[in-house]
């Protein structure tokens, strides 16, 4: 129960004081001005992941018993925070930037030191004092990785979602306390911050973001391994599970190096630049490193819970396509060059058009309707019942996250999508956690769940059509699929990976949830781009599903 306090809690404190970190980081002129080696045009504010540390410190602070036991860790990363800090505001060399980390990877060293009894990578026993070296210098490699993956919206903090998430699930196995403290908070604190830092971005995490992310990942990733593997330090769980921005840096010092370059001096030769020139939007090309990112924890996984060698040569194949992105990216752009007019609704009559979408509206409302009555839950006998304790939680941050929410709508002049996904989030978490109101009822040969599961389908093929026939049905051009909701497709696609190597008594549920909720969503998002009159109404809608749900729980508990 504290875990789901956490993670509400610092997802409400990072919505609600984000916007005055953004007004407060534009006075002071904190802020990243375009230019040649910058993909946005605007002034945007950096240093925005000074707030994601925040949160994460007092959740520690507030939750973690034995804070002695952490104290390197917490000295640590500050200094890793002061880094960032200074190089967002007056901007440090990288020497003495090194100098700092090096510093702070040596305390880290120190505290990890009695957790482990040896060290391997890849299968190698590394002997002391190598090993020592290797583990500092992966800690510093790791750190800087993160850093230099940071260059586009919402690039970082999506794959330190992805990441911390699977980390979540391994803590939980494991046990420990510190690290699903950790990785809890992250998680709320960056799907938090997303709201403004995902494409278009409002705001930037800046190297104070990067670095400490980077930092707690590789912590995080370090310790995890070692709770695996009998207090053996196993560097290649972390490295497997980091290989994007690990190899992508190895690739562009090496490339920098044979051109006789400085290996330390900024470029455009990253992974996220090579994939957004050549031809591809940039919040696909997010969108594309965040789904290989789910390769690469596949692989983790595997190799952490079941075995070595297979995952280990799935590993180095994959790494060989980062190393050789550049080719294979230029023989992606010739391929997608040629042009194809695929325009199913191109000779068809408006007056068809317009019979076209009130049917299809009306269709998908009739499936709304008939899938959220079915879903009201009716019964708490089940052994997976959400109790009473974890009802008064819901309730409770529903409220919050209601006011939050309307003074953001009163403020900013609209609404935030982000809101509604969680509202349909929490109400499918609650419904599926408890039996439904019709469980029991059946219609001739089929099952009210199968006649359910049908109008999912249903109503996921009529989005399917609204988007296709986007060009005609929607009176603006409208983007449907933001940063933020690219990433939530990959978050949802890995709760159903995870749920297949880690078998938790909730998972199952939570992966349907999220899913079932994510299809509402789009329903929402393309309703909204028809009919914009109507946002309020199911704004607000979403907000009142979860409110009935938890109501009817607590009538069903007291009768």
């Amino acid at each position: 129960m504290n875990f789901l306090l956490i993670f509400f809690t610092s997802l409400i404190f990072t919505i609600f004081f984000t916007p005055y970190f953004i007004t407060y980081l534009k006075k002071t002129r904190v802020v990243d001005l375009p230019g040649h080696r910058r993909i946005h045009q605007d002034i945007v504010p950096r240093m925005g992941g000074l707030l994601i540390f925040l949160v994460t410190s007092v959740m520690l602070l507030a939750f973690t018993e034995e804070l002695n036991s952490i104290r390197l860790v917490i000295i640590s990363a500050n200094i890793i925070l002061l880094v960032g800090i200074f190089d967002d505001m007056l901007g440090l060399e990288y020497s003495a930037k090194f100098l700092l980390q090096i510093s702070a990877s040596l305390l880290l060293l120190f505290y990890l030191i009695p957790k482990f009894n040896k060290l391997v990578l890849f299968e190698i026993t590394i002997p002391y004092p190598f090993d020592y070296i290797i583990l500092v210098l992966f800690i510093l490699g790791g750190i800087n990785s993160i850093n230099l993956l940071d260059g586009m919206d919402g690039l970082v903090s999506g794959f330190s979602l992805l990441i911390f998430s699977i980390l979540l699930a391994l803590s939980i196995i494991s046990s420990n306390t510190f690290l699903l403290i950790l990785t809890t908070s992250l998680i709320g604190s960056i799907l938090g911050f997303l709201k403004y830092n995902a494409y278009p971005a409002k705001i930037f995490l800046g190297d104070t973001g990067s670095l400490t992310l980077g930092f707690f990942l590789v912590i995080a990733s370090i310790l995890t391994s070692i709770n695996f593997n009998k207090d053996v330090l196993d560097l290649t769980f972390p490295v497997m599970l980091l290989a994007i921005p690990l190899f992508d840096t190895v690739r562009v010092m090496f490339c920098r190096i044979l051109r006789k370059q400085n290996p330390f001096l900024p470029d455009k030769s990253h992974l996220h630049h090579v994939i957004s020139g050549n031809s591809i939007s940039h919040k696909f090309t997010v969108f594309f490193i965040e789904s290989f990112t789910v390769i690469f924890i596949i692989l983790s996984l595997y190799y952490i819970k079941v075995s070595h060698f297979v995952p280990l040569m799935l590993f180095f194949f994959f790494v060989s396509i980062l190393l050789f992105i550049e080719p294979i990216m230029h023989l992606v752009k010739r391929f997608t060059e040629i042009n194809y007019e695929f325009d199913l609704l191109k000779n068809v009559p408006a007056k068809k058009v317009v019979f076209l979408e009130r049917t299809l509206i009306l269709l998908s409302s009739v499936m709304i309707g008939f899938i959220i009555v079915t879903s009201i839950p009716q019964s708490t006998s089940s052994n997976r019942s959400i109790n009473s304790n974890i009802l008064w939680i819901f309730f409770i941050i529903g409220l919050v996250m209601f006011f939050l929410a309307y003074g953001h709508q009163r403020k900013q002049k609209d609404v935030s999508d982000l809101y509604t996904f969680i509202n349909l989030a929490a109400f499918f978490t609650i419904t599926n956690l408890n039996s439904p109101v019709l469980l029991d009822l059946s219609m001739k040969n089929y099952s009210l769940g199968q006649i359910t599961e049908i109008s999912y389908y249903i109503l996921a093929l009529i989005i399917i059509l609204f988007l296709i026939a986007s060009d005609k049905l929607f009176p603006v051009k409208k983007i449907i699929l933001n940063g933020i909701d690219l990433t939530v497709i990959v978050f949802i696609l890995l709760t159903f990976i995870v749920n297949s190597f880690i078998k938790f008594h909730f998972d199952e549920y939570f992966s349907i949830s999220f899913l079932e909720a994510f299809i509402f969503y789009l329903w929402y998002k393309v309703i909204i781009s028809i009919k914009s009159e109507i946002t309020n109404y199911l704004f607000y809608a979403s907000f009142a599903l979860p409110f009935a749900a938890i109501v009817i729980l607590f009538f069903v508990k007291t009768s």
